[in-house]
């Protein structure tokens, strides 16, 4: 049975303060902010940092609406493709989607099965940032990742970066202080931490 967890506002405002205080700091100084904080409330990581969420730490996005079945058939057809081609391919048939909401969509529906991850590109395009800053996240040890060993030359760039969503989550968790929350898709952050609720 799934441990319950209960928040007193004294709990909810020690997030909202550790919130404010490490994004605003983006320091690599102190790591573990939210871990640390979850051991002194005795509850795993991922259940302060969704609290965060559902106390609306992080900017509100306006949630994209809803998917037709042309969208959806463009979308299957073209999964193979990066989330931008996908997006210029929607555009040419007269719909606006976010790169963002094609990635997220596309894990939904279940079109790479046999990916349960994320490329660098799709990670630095989620946390709204450019993909140097996620390959730098990788070369420092922070983010776990893993080569696809493709068949890429150094002139198309090397071989593809593959980092699983658990890696993703635990970097989420444990390095708050270098991530600039307000740039992050709310949308996908939430369904990122939501997804190991599911898992336990």
């Amino acid at each position: 049975m799934k441990k319950k967890y209960n928040f007193t506002p004294e709990i909810d405002e020690q997030i909202r303060q550790l919130y404010r205080v490490e994004v605003g700091i983006r320091s690599v100084a102190y790591k573990g902010p939210v871990r640390d904080l979850a051991k002194r409330f005795n509850m795993p990581r991922w259940c302060v940092s969704r609290r965060a969420l559902k106390l609306g730490v992080l900017p509100i996005q306006k949630k994209e609406p809803n998917w037709s079945e042309k969208e959806i058939k463009i979308l299957e057809h073209n999964s193979q493709y990066s989330a931008k081609t996908i997006q210029k391919k929607l555009k040419a048939a007269g719909y606006c989607r976010t790169e963002v909401g094609i990635i997220l969509k596309r894990k939904r529906m279940r079109f790479l099965q046999n990916l349960d991850g994320y490329s660098a590109q799709s990670v630095a395009t989620c946390f709204g940032i450019d993909v140097h800053a996620v390959t730098r996240w990788i070369d420092k040890g922070w983010l776990r990742a893993e080569r696809r060993n493709t068949d890429r030359t150094d002139l198309q760039g090397g071989d593809c970066w593959y980092i699983k969503n658990k890696w993703i989550r635990e970097f989420v968790i444990d390095s708050v202080a270098v991530i600039d929350f307000r740039k992050i898709d709310k949308y996908w952050i939430t369904d990122l931490l939501s997804s190991k609720v599911s898992e336990l």
